[in-house]
């Protein structure tokens, strides 16, 4: 602006010197002036339109990039859920395997894992049920005994008793019930002898 003033000052005052030809001069060259800064203006306005543009386009990328990060993140999250998901897969099936191994039969005359060990328990339940009646049985069976032994014994000492005291075993029969009395003639036998 200032070099354009310039030229046409000067311009101006070849006007009034009389000079035509240096003012046709300056005239030309504060036109030129004029027109590249024009130019100059034009340019600078497209670089601000592309600094505008640019920084929008900077603004979009980060954004862009921000959004891929985040569907990067994403899509490594689902690919380590499904690898955990596969993982689990493959071991529950090599479960399944082994249990079908396990439970197939190796013939027809060979039976299962499951037929072995129910006749295991059925046989562990039959034994330990066969011992626990034997036990009961053998228990009673003690316990019988020990009674007859202790009535034996308080018999044996009821007579040494009366003997010692003088009874005879006579009034004792006669106490007895009339269902008992057959018991008691065989006592009073013994006595009648002695």
């Amino acid at each position: 602006n200032g070099n354009a003033r310039q030229a046409l000052v000067m311009a101006a005052d070849a006007t009034k010197s009389g000079d035509t030809a240096k003012a046709t001069q300056y005239n030309n060259a504060a036109e030129t002036i004029a027109n590249q800064l024009i130019q100059t203006e034009k340019d600078v306005e497209g670089l601000k339109a592309m600094v505008i543009n640019s920084t929008q386009a900077a603004d979009q990328a980060k954004a862009a990039v921000a959004q891929n990060s985040r569907l990067l993140q994403q899509k490594l999250s689902e690919k380590n859920k499904l690898l955990s998901q596969l993982e689990q897969a493959k071991m529950q099936e090599q479960m399944n395997k082994a249990m079908d191994q396990l439970s197939e039969t190796v013939g027809d005359d060979v039976p299962t894992l499951k037929e072995v060990s129910d006749k295991i328990e059925a046989r562990y339940a039959k034994a330990q049920a066969s011992s626990e009646l034997q036990e009961t049985s053998v228990d009673s069976r003690i316990q019988e005994v020990e009674l007859a032994t202790a009535n034996v014994e308080a018999q044996g000492r009821l007579s040494q008793l009366r003997e010692e005291l003088g009874l005879n075993a006579a009034p004792a029969a006669a106490e007895i019930p009339s269902a008992a009395a057959p018991a008691a003639a065989p006592a009073e036998g013994t006595t009648s002898t002695s």
